[in-house]
């Protein structure tokens, strides 16, 4: 609940999650996204807001730097 605070008190317009949907912020196209969702240990498909929000950075034409393994992506 403390992080939860914290992200919407510095980030109250890039991105939110509310009432189970993700929706995407404006961004502009030299923005670089830091992909730091998931990684390695996720042993579950993605699914809800979460899903939507691995698309949102999939579509996006924006570069995307991925920490451990990008989000969604099995590593076996």
């Amino acid at each position: 609940a403390e992080n939860w605070q914290r992200l919407t008190r510095f980030f109250p317009t890039n991105g939110e999650v509310r009432q189970g949907s993700f929706l995407p912020p404006a961004i502009q196209p030299d923005v670089v996204i830091v992909d730091a969702l998931f990684g390695s240990g996720l042993s579950r498909r993605l699914e809800g807001i979460y899903k939507e929000a691995v698309a949102w950075i999939n579509r996006v034409p924006n570069r995307v730097i991925s920490i451990d393994l990008p989000s969604g992506l099995d590593g076996d």
